[in-house]
């Protein structure tokens, strides 16, 4: 049987209630002070509520609810497609999933997900991906290649449109305590979710796809999703940055449209090769 976080866990959830940032509350309405200021007398509750829903591998379901806050990606905004849905989860639930993800699943994804993936990873960013691939090129170009072909891949709505049975499949291929696997399958199903913007606040909704952004658990679930994305010739390099991919292919000769063939690449249990 796998161990679920038992009460000698109980200074990781006094310590994460009492360094509780300021942050935005979920559904419950409960502002973050509320947990920060009784630390002391929530921990031990707190700690107890976590462990049993870790032994059952059951999420609460008041817990799985969230505010979405459409925020702009960009400015200024002439469409809803320039939005990005932030899910707004209670502050319990996001110390919850930081226990969770601490105590279960960083130590694995730590040597699990591919270096190939530079978002949502300690000590990675978005330069340090730029960097790689630009190394990548030069020293191909020192050797012999001609010139690179740069090829940028980005997913439309990736976060929303994950197929849940398919990432299942992908998370139960982990060496992750069964209890969590089971625990994260909790987590993702059933979940609701309502619109809130400039006061004005939708009905609840099911969702049956895709991982909440905004929680801490939605981009390392992601990150699981498309780890599998690899290149199929190895000679080329594959640069990925959450949902960003960007390809080089070296090229040794001359060549044109026509006879142009980009490389295939895999997407789980697709196959897709490009025009």
């Amino acid at each position: 049987m796998g161990k679920t976080l038992s009460l000698d866990k109980l200074d990781l959830v006094q310590h994460l209630l009492r360094n509780q940032k300021r942050s935005s509350s979920g559904p419950d309405n409960l502002p973050y002070w509320f947990w920060k200021s009784f630390a002391i007398e929530l921990a031990p509750i707190v700690t107890e509520i976590f462990n049993m829903s870790l032994k059952t591998s059951k999420v609460p379901q008041k817990w799985k609810s969230a505010n979405l806050l459409p925020l702009p990606k960009e400015s200024p905004l002439n469409s809803c497609n320039q939005l990005r849905p932030i899910s707004l989860t209670d502050i319990i639930m996001r110390l919850f999933e930081k226990c969770v993800y601490k105590s279960e699943i960083e130590p694995i994804t730590r040597n699990n997900i591919g270096p190939d993936q530079f978002a949502y990873k300690k000590g990675h960013n978005s330069t340090m991906a730029l960097i790689k691939s630009q190394h990548q090129w030069l020293e191909w170009l020192d050797k012999n290649a001609n010139y690179v072909r740069v090829l940028s891949f980005d997913f439309s709505k990736a976060f929303d449109s994950v197929p849940h049975d398919l990432l299942f499949e992908k998370v139960k291929k982990l060496p992750i305590n069964p209890y969590v696997v089971n625990w994260l399958i909790s987590f993702l199903e059933n979940r609701i979710q309502r619109v809130m913007v400039d006061g004005m606040v939708t009905e609840y909704l099911y969702i049956n796809r895709g991982v909440p952004q905004g929680t801490v658990l939605g981009p390392v679930l992601f990150s699981i999703m498309v780890d599998d994305i690899k290149t199929a010739d190895p000679s080329n390099a594959l640069v990925k940055f959450a949902d960003d991919l960007t390809l080089g292919v070296p090229a040794t000769k001359v060549v044109t449209h026509l006879d142009l063939k980009l490389p295939v690449y895999r997407i789980g249990r697709k196959r897709i090769e490009c025009p």
